[in-house]
């Protein structure tokens, strides 16, 4: 709690980034079933797409509010080699201020209301999106400043079919 206090901007922008996290998680499926591929150490599709399926997308929230009864589940366990934690009640675990603020002012909704960069046609296939298009269109219409540099990129991944990434920075 004392952390809570005296740095809540760290604490807010841990919550950001973790609740990003979660939201790159849900909306690039073929990154994060190459990245539970890495950290599982297995290539079994299915087991992957499994897990994917059924703990990124069914079981977290995109907004991961933590409940009572969860927090008094993991004292319970706990409690078998700490005896404080039988005592302990789960609302002492509790600060539910940085949730709300982020779910209030509309942070996690404009996460998941943003325009994909690849989008799936009929067939089955990736096309890019309406900011790919935007931003390419961009890049083209500019001319080379010498303080900004674009990198186009494209991967074909399998099964995902073609995804291109378009970065832009300025450099200062």
């Amino acid at each position: 709690m004392a952390l809570i206090k005296s740095r809540p901007e760290l604490i807010r922008n841990a919550m950001k980034a973790y609740i990003e996290g979660i939201h790159y998680y849900k909306t690039h499926r073929a990154e994060s079933l190459a990245i539970l591929a890495k950290y599982l150490k297995t290539s079994d599709a299915e087991v992957l797409t499994e897990i994917y399926d059924d703990i990124g997308l069914r079981l977290t929230a995109e907004k991961p509010f933590p409940t009572l009864r969860g927090i008094g589940i993991m004292l319970r366990e706990l409690s078998a080699t700490n005896p404080k934690a039988a005592a302990a009640r789960p609302e002492d675990f509790v600060d539910l201020t940085f949730i709300k603020e982020l779910t209030s002012s509309g942070f996690i909704d404009r996460l998941y209301k943003t325009t994909p960069l690849v989008a799936k046609r009929d067939d089955d296939r990736s096309v890019p999106g309406p900011a790919v298009v935007k931003a390419k269109s961009l890049i083209a219409a500019e001319k080379p400043k010498a303080n900004t540099a674009a990198v186009e990129s494209s991967s074909s991944t399998p099964g995902e079919g073609l995804r291109e990434h378009i970065v832009s920075a300025a450099i200062r």
